[in-house]
């Protein structure tokens, strides 16, 4: 059947040996969703409507549930591909939650904002239990070197950035578009050479 053959090639995108594949859950499941809605409507496919409808309940009710699991956020946050970008498209930010509103959905949400709160949440838990760096113990040399004012302002803005700790590191990765980077990135094989980026890297 059609509609069974969409279910098994949904299941192949987990098969792998040696890349990590929970990052896929929710795309995937979006995929599957969309393909059944789509047959469920369509003339051709009338005769499966019910199967189809029991189906799409049935990943819904699994489905639902997920937002709930941080470890499903994290791992698409940490494919340098979708980032939270992905969550804002299929699931709606600040302006889809406005639309709901005005629509009288009182309890409607900002799910990007959600999904950042849960992003936010592991990335202070693990901020405050990374191991801390040993004082330096070399003496500063003196230097007769004039300090100008951008010297000054620079010393500030890395003041700025290391006193601001996770928030600065997780802005900077999800400002960052890189163009060389597709959905197939091998995501460990990123992380192993992004050293700038300790604390996502440690997630």
């Amino acid at each position: 059947l059609i509609y069974a053959q969409d279910a098994n090639n949904i299941q192949q995108v987990f098969s792998s040996e040696k890349l990590p594949t929970l990052w896929r859950a929710l795309p995937a499941l979006e995929r599957l969703l969309s393909a059944w809605e789509k047959k469920k409507d369509d003339p051709h496919y009338a005769l499966y409507a019910e199967a189809l409808e029991a189906g799409i309940a049935k990943i819904l009710k699994y489905y639902l549930m997920l937002d709930s699991k941080p470890a499903f956020v994290l791992a698409l946050l940490l494919h340098p591909y979708f980032k939270l970008s992905y969550i804002e498209m299929a699931w709606g930010g600040e302006a889809e939650q406005e639309a709901e509103k005005a629509a009288g959905k009182k309890d409607a949400k900002n799910w990007y904002d959600e999904a950042l709160q849960i992003v936010e949440n592991a990335m202070r838990t693990y901020w405050a239990t990374r191991p801390q760096a040993a004082p330096s113990t070399a003496t500063a040399q003196p230097t007769t070197a004039i300090v100008d004012d951008f010297d000054l302002h620079r010393r500030t803005l890395l003041t700025r950035e290391d006193s601001e700790g996770w928030q600065a590191e997780l802005r900077r990765y999800l400002k960052d578009v890189p163009a060389d980077i597709s959905r197939d990135t091998d995501i460990v094989e990123y992380w192993q050479v992004r050293r700038d980026l300790v604390l996502l890297s440690s997630l």
